[in-house]
């Protein structure tokens, strides 16, 4: 794929069930240099795979997962349409990998979520925002910059829709902190608005839609003074 859409985007980011490699290296869109772009991709899966094996993976589980992205190597279509930069994500759910306009060191990230910091230019020129990952079982925000990405911790923020359900927003002293970044917390406000799913059961119905209407709520005292736009994945 030569775009990345915000919804590709949001994906890779909720993305966190097993082991997530995210491989990034540049590439050269032609001319006898961009007979290199398969050599140099083929050390970095190679470096995957040693890298999973010493955090323990046996070596055919680290060959499996790295296989649909070792299939990239035998086409030679794949190696004569590159970009400026190819960045390629796998794990046990997902395999995806984006030819895009930007020159990327070479790395090979691997851990529990996929790390998406060098594809943030490709949304924002300079600045901040948050992306919002929920579901009914789960809330993750996080704050963006261009080089940067950070989960932040929500404190007595319900995380769950179970959770949320049982606390009233008028009785809570909502406070919040950047993870790994204590030192330099901000007052914030912004505003989010969420859409309930429907479903067949109307006090399930109900009960989403107090969900959201309760979430908004909890955010906005959560991010007080904030105007950075926020993405909501999920």
């Amino acid at each position: 794929m030569n775009i990345l859409p915000k919804e590709e985007l949001n994906k890779l980011i909720v993305t966190s069930k097993g082991s997530c490699v995210s491989i990034y290296m540049p590439a050269n869109k032609s001319g006898p240099e961009a007979e290199q772009n398969s050599i140099r991709f083929k050390n970095l899966l190679r470096e995957a795979e040693q890298r999973l094996v010493d955090q323990g993976h046996k070596l055919p589980e680290a060959k499996d997962l790295l296989a649909p992205a070792g299939a990239l190597l035998t086409d030679s279509f794949f190696w004569r349409h590159q970009n400026e930069g190819l960045a390629v994500f796998v794990s046990p759910e997902i395999f995806k990998y984006f030819r895009l306009p930007l020159t990327f060191g070479q790395n090979v990230f691997i851990g529990d979520s996929f790390n998406v910091t060098p594809l943030l230019p490709m949304f924002i020129a300079d600045g901040r925002f948050y992306i919002l990952a929920l579901n009914k079982k789960n809330i993750r925000l996080f704050q963006c910059t261009r080089m940067n990405i950070q989960e932040v911790e929500l404190v007595k923020v319900p995380k769950s829709i179970d959770e949320l359900l049982r606390y009233n927003v008028s009785d809570q002293n909502i406070t919040y902190h950047v993870v790994g970044n204590r030192g330099q917390n901000k007052a914030a406000t912004a505003v989010f608005h969420g859409h309930g799913a429907g479903t067949d059961n109307a006090a399930k119905k109900k009960d989403v839609l107090e969900f959201f209407q309760q979430l908004d709520r909890y955010l906005r005292k959560f991010l007080e003074g904030e105007r950075a736009p926020m993405i909501l994945a999920g």
